[in-house]
């Protein structure tokens, strides 16, 4: 977006394309990163995310991501084997 604000009169389609597919790749790399955490650990639901924060692991910010990536199972509340 600040490119294409800085260099509106001549903007360089390629230049544009390689910003988007940067940030669709990080996207993807935030996302893996995610369910690695996810299988890594005993517990990926709320309360695991309150207590990362609170621990300092997480911010409030990347708890969004990661509640996006959590699998509701309201029938147990047992951890992952």
């Amino acid at each position: 977006m600040r490119y294409k604000i800085q260099h509106m009169a001549n903007i360089d389609t390629v230049i544009v394309e390689y910003l988007s597919k940067g940030e669709a790749y990080s996207q993807e790399l935030i996302k893996e990163t995610i369910r690695q955490v996810q299988l890594a650990e005993p517990r990926f639901d709320e309360s695991a995310f309150r207590r990362w924060i609170s621990e300092g692991k997480l911010d409030e910010k990347q708890k969004a991501l990661f509640v996006q990536m959590a699998i509701n199972d309201a029938d147990s509340n047992e951890p992952r084997k």
